[in-house]
């Protein structure tokens, strides 16, 4: 995956420096508002991170305080904005779509410092989705990499590094595990981290329907 890392590093550089600003006009026709992360931003963003999903509003709220807004264009999202205690937009995600590729970017505090790129086939079914997040201190970038049976994203694996002050990079090496109901609903997802220290496998419940 090291093409698709560079590949992610020089994007993120590239609108860093093309976004600082933030003055970017977003053409939208459907807004909705929730109290959190509802939409995945990339397949299955919630349910691989354990995120607790949020709940939609039926009309617009009153009050804009720790609350979500996404815009829609032609059915695909295209911004969101997300709310702080203070009704400020504390964080906010813009996302570009490409016959192939669909590109996330996220701004915290005006500063970018996040980005998603989730590559498609031919019939924009998604192949891999690479993430890249930077903190002041800590860096992390790893791949999805989604396999498909009868249809269905049937196991997820991840692969990457993170690291904290430059310090020795740990590995991300996690198989995700998807198990369907009679009716094809998701209904759990089973993490297997392989732990590269100590060469242990750890097995985690990362996700269980109605468990968000």
């Amino acid at each position: 995956m090291e093409k698709e890392f560079e590949k992610i590093k020089k994007v993120f550089k590239l609108y860093r420096k093309k976004y600082d600003d933030l003055n970017i006009n977003v053409e939208y026709d459907t807004e909705v508002w929730a109290s959190g992360l509802y939409f995945n931003l990339y397949p299955f963003q919630a349910e691989l991170s354990k995120s607790e999903r949020g709940r939609l509003y039926k009309r617009t709220p009153q009050n804009c305080k720790n609350k979500t807004r996404f815009l829609f264009h032609n059915n695909n999202i295209v911004k969101v904005e997300a709310y702080n205690g203070f009704g400020e937009i504390c964080l906010e995600y813009y996302i570009k779509y490409d016959n192939s590729e669909v590109v996330v970017l996220g701004f915290y505090d005006k500063v970018l410092n996040r980005c998603y790129m989730v590559n498609c086939d031919e019939d924009k079914i998604p192949i891999n989705t690479i993430c890249y997040d930077v903190k002041p201190h800590e860096e992390m970038m790893f791949a999805l990499l989604y396999e498909y049976s009868n249809g269905q994203v049937c196991r997820v694996i991840e692969k990457g590094f993170m690291t904290y002050n430059n310090e020795v990079p740990a590995i991300i090496d996690v198989k995700y595990a998807f198990i369907y109901n009679e009716l094809n609903e998701l209904t759990e997802i089973i993490g297997e981290m392989f732990n590269h220290k100590n060469g242990c496998i750890v097995k985690e419940n990362v996700y269980r329907k109605n468990s968000m």
